[in-house]
């Protein structure tokens, strides 16, 4: 997965109403990175619903 544009990510933090500052922007949006490497193969697989929530909460099986 690509790195996401600096400009674009400031503009979408803008416009949900986010006031950060330089440091927590770079934060925001290495965190919102790493979301996104473990999220991204989630869409490549066919999961029900059910089945999401299985992946993500095992224990609720029992």
């Amino acid at each position: 997965m690509h790195n996401i544009d600096q400009s674009g990510f400031k503009t979408i933090c803008i416009q949900a109403g986010y006031d950060l500052n330089e440091s927590e922007f770079i934060n925001l949006k290495s965190a919102f990175e790493d979301a996104c490497h473990i999220i991204q193969p989630l869409n490549e697989i066919d999961l029900t619903d059910t089945e999401m929530i299985l992946k993500f909460y095992p224990e609720i099986r029992d």
